[in-house]
Order: structure tokens, then sequence, then C-alpha cells
């Protein structure tokens, strides 16, 4: 008798892989549906995991190493002891580092005591370029260390350098109003000195309008403009009040 050459399937009536499922497991409760959650993702989940802890590590040692890296600065700059040169070669192996500019703007301000004002410029502009006008943390620093500048370019006789410094900063917006209004102040007594009235208004009104009422450096204006008729647009103006309202001329 002839063999059945069709190959049957050896599953076809074996009901040994089959398996019972019951009315609770047809509908599963909230544990099952998460247990069947994690057999079905528990690789991408470990992934996420794995991925949120490694970020977590990296800003802890970020972190330590960016205290590491200032603890290991501070030490370096407080290696220079009191000596200018270790504290200006410190602020120049260091540049771009704020305490490198804090570093030099010590050096600076004790040359400038010192009536050494070449030098102190020197040190002012190398301060200045280690302070970033943008922040807020550098930005008085930064404005100090280019007053500095100016000052000693002015006290050395170059005086059309200290002007163009202090012009600079009275238009960076991004420095302090104390010190746009001293460059702006400043730069209406040196034209007084000249007796150029025309410049020195000019930098008076720009203090008006760009400075806040209440600076110091407003109020110094209206001193200086009590002394100084030749100020007033009209020198027979009457001077006008605290409060910037323009009075009424008093009858005749």
């Amino acid at each position: 008798m002839p063999k059945n050459t069709k190959q049957q399937d050896p599953r076809k009536g074996d009901d040994r892989n089959l398996v019972l499922v019951d009315q609770d497991f047809g509908q599963p409760d909230l544990e099952d549906r998460m247990w069947l959650f994690w057999l079905r993702n528990k690789i991408a989940i470990l992934g996420v995991i794995f991925l949120l802890i490694a970020a977590a590590l990296g800003g802890i040692g970020w972190h330590a190493l960016a205290d590491y890296r200032l603890s290991a600065l501070q030490a370096e700059y407080l290696g220079t002891a009191d000596s200018p040169e270790a504290k200006l070669a410190f602020a120049r192996a260091r540049a771009g580092e704020a305490l490198a500019g804090v570093a030099a703007l010590d050096v600076a301000d004790q040359y400038f005591k010192d009536k050494k004002y070449a030098e102190a410029a020197a040190a002012y502009a190398l301060a200045r370029d280690n302070f970033t006008p943008t922040d807020k943390a550098h930005a008085s620093f930064g404005a100090r260390a280019i007053l500095g500048l100016a000052f000693s370019k002015l006290r050395s006789d170059d005086r059309d350098g200290g002007i163009a410094v202090l012009t600079e900063l009275s238009r960076t917006t991004a420095y302090p109003e104390a010190f746009r209004g001293q460059a702006l102040h400043t730069l209406a007594l040196l034209s007084i000195e000249k007796k150029d009235w025309e410049s020195a208004r000019r930098w008076l009104d720009t203090l008006d309008r760009s400075i806040s009422p209440g600076n110091i450096w407003v109020l110094n204006k209206r001193d200086l403009i009590a002394l100084l008729p030749e100020l007033r647009a009209n020198p027979s103006d009457p001077l006008p009040p605290a409060d910037g309202n323009t009075p009424t001329r008093p009858a005749e």
C-alpha cells in the first residue's frame, strides 16, 4: 500500500501547546496590565533609566570638576602673594577667567596709587579684557577697569585716548548707570576745562537722556550748572529745579 507523501502539520490535533485562559485573566486588572507592559517594554524602560542616571552622574561630575577647578585657580591666585609681576603673569596665563581680571585690577590700582600711570593703563586694559559686560556679575568690575584705564591715560597726558575710552564706556549700556554717568560727567568736565561750553552742554544733555533722574551724577550735573551759568543754553535763564520741571520766569 503506497505511503502518504503529504507532510502533515505535527501541531494539528495536538493540544499540548495550548494554555487555558480563565475568565479572570481574560480581563486583566491594573497589576496584570502593568506586568504585561513591563514584559513588552522593559528594554526601552531600562534604557531611559540608564540615560537619566548617566545624565545625573554627569551633572554631579561636572559640578565637582568645576568646584575643583575653581579651588585650584583660587589656590594659584593666592600663591601670587603681593607680587605685581606674579599677579600679572597669573592674569595673562588665565586669560578669560574673572579671577584673572581681579588680579590685574588689583595690580592696576596699586600702580595708579604709585603714580605709575603707563603701567596702570596696561594693567587696567588687561583687567577689562577678562570681564564680560553682558555678565551682570562681571559688568561692574569691567566698568571700573575701564574708568581706571581712562583716568590713567588722562594722567599720563593721553587726553585723546582717555576721552575715547570714556566715550566708549558711556555708550555701552551693558555697564551699570553709575559708571556710565561718571563717564559722561567726566567728559563734560574735560570740555569745561577747555571752555568748550557747547560740548559740555552736549555731554550733560546726554547724561540727562540716558541716565535715571535719581542717579548721583545727574544730581551733580545740576550743581555744576548752578556754578557755571555758561552751561545753560541761555545764561540768563533761571536754574531748573531739582525735579527737572521748567520753572516759569518771575514777573518783572
